[in-house]
């Protein structure tokens, strides 16, 4: 990295920890989103998904206290996100608490970042089909199975 990672903005800071986290080189992920946390100026948006990066790098790290500080701090911050941000934000949440065996707490927070508005049964479903504000979203891996009545 030229100049060191205290050259780059905080939002070059969150890139470059993703693309760390990413390429399993956890410890310079937690680096550069530490970097990033230090500087003063920062929007919300930007603070949270440096303590997301952050916060990820730690638990691969075995840090689990300093993690799970992380993540709170995070959704601290939740009223204050775009959408994009909060759905991401709790999305990590959702996971973490999956990957700690917590499936209830998972099954809780998953519907506020897929923006369930009901959810339908009928014959003919495999599984519960979601019905989501402004329809199914790819990023979120939402699918429903369908099968054809027979007849």
């Amino acid at each position: 990295m030229a100049g060191g990672p205290k050259n780059l903005t905080a939002d070059e800071l969150n890139v470059r920890a993703s693309i760390m986290f990413e390429a399993r080189r956890f410890e310079e992920a937690k680096a550069c989103a530490g970097v990033g946390l230090q500087r003063t100026d920062l929007l919300s948006n930007t603070r949270c998904l440096l303590l997301l990066n952050s916060a990820q790098a730690l638990e691969k790290l075995g840090e689990d206290v300093a993690a799970a500080k992380a993540f709170q701090q995070a959704y601290g911050l939740k009223d204050e996100l775009p959408p994009g941000t909060q759905a991401r934000l709790l999305r990590a949440l959702a996971n973490r608490a999956a990957r700690l065996g917590n499936v209830k707490k998972a099954e809780l927070i998953a519907p506020s970042f897929l923006g369930v508005e009901r959810m339908h049964m009928r014959a003919g479903l495999h599984a519960k089909l979601l019905v989501l504000r402004g329809g199914a979203h790819k990023g979120f891996r939402v699918a429903a199975q369908m099968q054809s009545h027979a007849r």
